[in-house]
């Protein structure tokens, strides 16, 4: 799934030699970040899967998207007035809940049973009082929540409340990822290009860091 800033989002089969788009819509929002998940159909007993596109929008509003019906089945807000422009959108629990970053430097928690705000939380501080640093890229493990800005905060996606800081980077964090076991996850920064591979062990005590250099910039981590 492909989203422009043009307002398009398109489908692509990528089995066979070349990627085909099976559709292309056009949903009169600007996006900037958007997640796929899935999950279990509702009333279905032959083990059909529901896949889900979640579309962050310059606005604050999410649409959420089912591609097995073809339509937008949520437009997520906390208020009709729509809330802070949306950086990152990540599924959790199996799909059932969808979690959104902002640009104020908050972290929303949606019921996507309900389409209902689950919670809402800030992460990072600012030490001056103003407006919190906002939150430039997400990643989850169970109820293990990473928000990053120039610094990872790691939430207990339970209760909002941060239980781990990681420092080290010089810039905004643009990828982070959780190994299989949630034990580690990796980082990359804007402009310092650094990869960072960093323990959720032991938090009480220093963290643990292991960082290798590279060329350029870092856009994707996958562990």
């Amino acid at each position: 799934v492909t989203g422009a800033d043009r307002r398009g989002v398109k489908v692509w089969d990528v089995v066979g030699d070349e990627a085909k788009a099976l559709k292309d819509r056009v949903l009169g929002h600007t996006f900037t970040c958007l997640a796929l998940g899935t999950r279990k159909a509702k009333r279905d007993n032959k083990g059909m899967q529901d896949t889900f596109v979640a579309m962050g929008t310059e606005t604050g509003a999410i649409l959420v998207w089912n591609l097995r019906k073809g339509k937008v089945v949520y437009t997520l807000e906390e208020s009709k007035g729509g809330s802070s422009e949306i950086t990152d959108v990540i599924f959790a629990h199996n799909s059932s809940m969808l979690v959104s970053g902002h640009k104020d430097g908050r972290v929303r928690e949606w019921d996507l049973s309900t389409g209902m705000l689950k919670k809402s939380f800030t992460t990072g501080e600012n030490s001056s009082g103003g407006q919190s640093p906002s939150v430039s890229k997400l990643a989850v493990y169970q109820n293990k929540l990473l928000a990053g800005f120039t610094q990872i905060c790691l939430h207990d996606l339970a209760s909002g409340k941060v239980i781990g800081k990681f420092q080290g980077h010089s810039s905004s964090i643009r990828c982070l990822d959780f190994n299989a076991n949630g034990e580690l996850f990796a980082s990359g920064a804007d402009d310092d290009r650094f990869l960072s591979i960093w323990s959720t062990s032991n938090l009480g005590s220093k963290t643990g860091k292991s960082s290798a250099i590279v060329r350029e910039p870092l856009y994707l981590i996958s562990l």
